[in-house]
């Protein structure tokens, strides 16, 4: 990936000394696929994201799923070698009534 794909997106950076590269929320650790996952599999909607991650304006989502949908194969990739879904699940734990979980 290279910094001119990532710079369309104002809140989307990728840096190698950070979760070795992965794309992130600009200034956070939180990477796209967590947002993605969010709202793909686990069925989140905007208002569930923005209170389970609460850290983050709704601009740096929207910017996440307009990174996610743009580049979606890549991010699909990195969140099978991550697999983020049982830490997703406990968000959604705190949610009750939000998730539509879809079992591996």
């Amino acid at each position: 990936m290279t910094t001119e794909i990532i710079s369309k997106y104002a809140h989307i950076t990728s840096d190698p000394h950070i979760l070795s590269g992965v794309p992130i929320i600009a200034g956070t650790r939180t990477p796209v696929r967590a947002i993605a996952q969010s709202y793909v599999q686990l069925g989140m909607s905007m208002p569930d994201i923005k209170s389970a991650m609460q850290h983050l304006s709704e601009s740096q989502i929207f910017s996440a799923l307009a990174f996610y949908f743009d580049n979606r194969e890549e991010i699909d990739e990195d969140s099978r070698r991550n697999e983020d879904f049982e830490y997703l699940k406990s968000i959604t734990a705190q949610h009750p009534g939000t998730s539509r979980i879809q079992e591996r």
